[in-house]
């Protein structure tokens, strides 16, 4: 047996002795009504939250919860990771009873780390298609089950209203569904065009449990919203396909330009988004002018080159006095200008790696 599995093991057999010595009954299936989905209360009594804060304690389940940290659930907190330890001495206690066997527990093990992942899309809509799937991502609507896991693991509030079953399943429920790097998936989508997207909840997902990977977060409802058309996804894919294959070889100015974006795109106030993108200019050019440079190496197209004075203009008067000028409709319309020139600029830089043309031999002609 790996390392792994026997680390979880040694856990999950301290979590289910401990269980079973002091007769604590997990609540891990609440109903669904058969009118409308929600929660129905259970009778049966919630486990004693003080008994088991001293089970976080054991030697098996801290070092547990540290591998999970380091090695398996990254999104997760300690809190996150001890549910899920919950979880699975559940599924074992409820299939196999309180006698633990390493051979019983394999098939709950492998559960745990396979299946797929399901990210929740925020301020999202495919238009064309139910679904689409770009390499291995897929992007559908939630189904049913999933609807129903969310739930009855306490995220409700994340699908935005109640789901009646006599109205049918809501609308506009998106998810990703992959195996992992789906945050990495998710800023290529967000490099590819305008619009704001975001996931909120990951829920993992098996045949005998599902459990919530991440913590929650909520978009806001405030920008504008992330249409992805059925004639769209071919570029997509390209454009998906092309930072793949040169993810690798991008030098550090262009890694660290990418994060400086994506700061930017996640930002509420308008004057930190103007400032993260500016940041982001700069370091793609390595140099404040950035304006220029761009003219010089890519294109002289002058309403272009206006769109990124005025973005260096508004950041100069940001920097230097404290805020714009300019109303936040037309603060917002610099950004978003300057935002689309970005992805642009961005992809040419990709484009040039692509071509294995040296990236500071590029920097230097605009010099």
């Amino acid at each position: 047996m790996s390392e792994a599995f026997s680390i979880f093991a040694n856990a999950v057999k301290a979590v289910v002795e401990y269980l079973c010595e002091h007769q604590i009954i997990l609540d891990f299936e609440p109903q669904i009504g058969p009118k409308v989905w929600q929660l129905i209360p259970s009778i049966k009594p919630l486990f004693d939250e003080l008994k088991l804060e001293e089970l976080k304690e054991h030697e098996a389940v801290k070092k547990c919860l540290d591998f999970m940290l380091h090695e398996y659930f990254t999104g997760c907190d300690v809190d996150c990771e001890f549910l899920i330890l919950l979880r699975l001495a559940y599924e074992y206690i409820k299939e196999f009873g309180c006698k633990f066997d390493d051979q019983k527990f394999k098939g709950l093990f492998d559960e745990l780390l396979g299946g797929e992942i399901v990210a929740l899309l925020e301020n999202f809509e495919l238009k064309g298609a139910e679904e689409v799937t770009v390499d291995k991502y897929r992007i559908r609507k939630l189904n049913e089950w999933e609807i129903k896991q969310i739930i009855k693991l306490g995220y409700a509030n994340n699908l935005g209203l109640v789901v009646k079953p006599d109205l049918g399943l809501i609308q506009n429920i998106w998810c990703i569904e992959a195996q992992s790097d789906i945050d990495e998936f998710l800023l290529i989508m967000r490099l590819f065009k305008r619009g704001y997207v975001s996931r909120s909840i990951i829920l993992k997902t098996g045949k005998r449990f599902s459990y919530i990977l991440t913590k929650s977060y909520r978009a806001s409802s405030q920008k504008l919203k992330y249409i992805l058309k059925l004639d769209e996804v071919d570029s997509l894919r390209q454009l998906w396909n092309l930072y793949k294959r040169v993810k690798d070889k991008l030098p550090q100015e262009l890694r660290i330009a990418l994060k400086w974006f994506n700061k930017s795109y996640e930002e509420v106030e308008i004057e930190k988004r103007i400032l993260d993108l500016a940041i982001a200019f700069e370091t793609v050019f390595k140099d404040r002018r950035y304006d220029v440079s761009a003219r010089k190496l890519i294109s002289g197209d002058i309403s272009k080159i206006r769109h990124l004075e005025k973005l260096r203009t508004e950041r100069n008067f940001i920097v230097h006095q404290g805020h714009s000028k300019l109303r936040h409709e037309e603060l917002e319309a610099v950004y978003l200008n300057a935002e689309d020139l970005f992805r642009e600029y961005y992809r040419w830089f990709l484009e040039q790696i692509d071509e294995d043309k040296d990236y500071y031999e590029i920097i230097n002609k605009a010099k």
